[in-house]
């Protein structure tokens, strides 16, 4: 066996391995709709099935992901032995749980070359496991090429070929290879024995990718993002529909993409591309809808439209896309749709360019952003949407320290978030504004309540998600923060940098470090103004002793904001008790940092 170096930079061992991949099937729905009982049954489901059945056929459980488990094999056969038991065994599990309840795995199985150390496996040999487990549906188990032809003589299980798959960052197409088990049929739902099994959600989802500015002004690159945020939003409210978040499909703007590609990466079926052209008071937008799989085209269409018919056009989209993936929308499901924002069109292009720049988090554009809604609420003090905006914009301030008095940054934030409650208890900015106030106030129930209702209004959407999470950290529950965010990852898998900064949190309150440290880092990466990630490395460097890089980071909080105040920010913290203050602390002071902060 060859020694060598894994991507984190320490020395590994490389070796032949088979690879089980796996995780549950929509995960973020469950934890919507009932997340105690889903970790609940997530728990059991480890301890008293995948553990025992990764023991049993000779492999290695490496790690339990948020959703999911990786185990290694010197084995392909045993590997294949322990999938069908787990998906056999889960089955026998669900029996009386109802739907709602009820966990499907989705298993992926390759056999190829692994770099393996004591915590972690990595290499083409995981990464491909990995990928034939997504194209997997619920109840399934996939095989690879090379492991098929490990197992293909065996007569205790049938094999169906699943076809020709080109897996992302590998160079020629993989076959693929389904067991055909009893498993793979659902559980009867306990509530009604006597009724027909109903198949594990099969929502149609879709990835809206950033509608590209043909204007040849790329001072108009906001209102053809705005535009693709906004039938984000309007999809995003369908429960029948699974919609990736902003977040990660922005992260290919720019980019010429292939769909196929981008369809893998994010997990979904269909991708709808588009562009806006807007010139004086016209406007065109081109949409089409992709078929994930193929590239084919289901549906396109052109809209030359005056600028005022642009809330129409964003309708007309949305409607198009409901009819031509056939979706059955609920009557909560057309309420939600049919609300959203009416304004002027002028008030309507101020709202995107200031939505923009909150969504750059820069301090200058912060401010900006602030001044553009206050233009827009002299205009029209009802426009509820911009006046949460400018509680958000405060509350950005006062956490930041990006003002003079933080003090009267809050109060302006709490103002304008409850404000925007009152014209509108149902609007989704609103709640979000109200949420992180209550939550940085500590009414930690108000702010969970507000939390739900996210959830309950924008199901494909991470707000809800963040939001409760960010609550559980502060009320000291890092493993229930972790399945929050892990869970609004799902719909968002390329992660905001605020998910990644709160997930980092909760792993250091959890006590792991490494993986603190690793989440910390990319949220820098995403975010290089974050001066709060960079006080949370520092601190985790103090405690592994690498006092050098502490003292450095340390001292980069001051190169992206001068006015640091470590001070002011532990007072504005939210954390119902001191012990994660404290652990915070006490990694700056094993450094030598200077910090200044006391505790009664």
């Amino acid at each position: 066996m060859n020694q060598a170096r894994n991507p984190s930079g320490t020395s590994g061992t490389r070796r032949l391995a088979a690879v089980l991949s796996a995780d549950i099937v929509d995960y973020a729905d469950l934890m919507r709709v009932d997340d105690v009982s889903t970790t609940q049954n997530g728990r059991r489901s480890r301890s008293e099935i995948v553990e025992p059945a990764a023991t049993e056929f000779l492999g290695r459980l490496v790690k339990h992901t948020g959703d999911g488990f990786l185990v290694e094999f010197s084995s392909a056969a045993d590997a294949v032995r322990c999938a069908i038991a787990i998906q056999t065994r889960q089955a026998e599990f669900n029996q009386g749980l109802t739907q709602n309840q009820q966990l499907s795995y989705r298993l992926g199985v390759n056999l190829g070359d692994i770099l393996a150390d004591a915590e972690d496996i990595y290499g083409d040999g995981v990464n491909i496991a990995a990928r034939i487990r997504a194209l997997a549906s619920a109840n399934d188990v996939l095989l690879s090429a090379a492991v098929y032809d490990q197992v293909r003589s065996n007569s205790s299980f049938q094999l169906e070929n699943y076809g020709d798959h080109q897996l992302k960052n590998i160079a020629r197409p993989v076959t693929v290879w389904r067991i055909v088990t009893d498993a793979a049929r659902p559980a009867p739902d306990a509530t009604s024995p006597s009724s027909p099994p109903e198949v594990a959600d099969d929502r149609p989802s879709i990835a809206v990718l950033p509608f590209e500015n043909m204007s040849g002004d790329t001072d108009q690159e906001y209102f053809a993002d705005g535009i693709s945020e906004d039938l984000i939003t309007d999809l995003s409210k369908i429960s029948g529909l699974h919609v990736i978040a902003r977040n990660s499909v922005f992260t290919f703007k720019g980019r010429a993409v292939n769909v196929p590609d981008v369809a893998r990466d994010l997990g979904v079926a269909w991708v709808m591309e588009g562009s806006v052209r807007k010139s004086g008071n016209r406007v065109r937008v081109t949409a089409q809808l992709i078929d994930g799989s193929t590239g084919g085209h289901l549906w396109a269409e052109r809209y030359d439209r005056n600028l005022d018919d642009i809330f129409a056009v964003q309708d007309e989209i949305t409607a198009e896309i409901v009819k031509a993936l056939k979706i059955k929308l609920s009557q909560a499901d057309q309420e939600r749709v049919a609300k959203r924002m009416r304004s002027d069109v002028e008030t309507y292009d101020l709202y995107l360019k200031a939505r923009e720049k909150l969504f750059s988090g820069a301090r200058e554009e912060v401010h900006e952003a602030i001044a553009l809604l206050d233009q827009i609420l002299e205009a029209d003090p009802n426009f509820t949407s911009a006046l949460a905006g400018r509680g958000m914009a405060m509350m950005a301030l006062y956490t930041n320290q990006w003002t003079d008095d933080p003090n009267a940054a809050l109060k302006e934030a709490v103002r304008c978030a409850e404000a925007a409650m009152v014209q509108d208890d149902q609007e989704p900015a609103a709640l979000l504004s109200m949420g992180i106030i209550c939550m940085m106030q500590c009414r930690y129930d108000e702010a969970k309540k507000h939390g739900h209702k996210l959830l309950e209004l924008l199901p494909n959407k991470t707000e809800g998600f963040v939001l409760l999470g960010n609550v559980a950290l502060s009320c000291g529950h890092p493993d229930e923060a972790i399945r929050h965010l892990e869970a609004g990852r799902s719909v968002d898998p390329m992660g905001a940098d605020i998910t990644l900064h709160i997930l980092g949190q909760a792993q250091y309150m959890a006590g792991d470090l490494p993986k603190a440290e690793k989440s910390m880092l990319q949220r820098i990466e995403l975010n290089p103004h974050t001066d709060s990630s960079r006080l949370y490395l520092a601190s985790i460097y103090g405690h592994q002793e690498r006092f050098e890089e502490a003292r450095e980071m340390w001292a980069s909080i001051f190169e992206v904001n001068p006015g640091y105040s470590l001070k002011d920010r532990v007072a504005g913290w939210p954390f119902q008790e001191d012990t994660f203050p404290r652990q915070i602390i006490a990694g700056l002071e094993k450094a030598g940092i200077d910090h200044q902060i006391t505790f009664e």
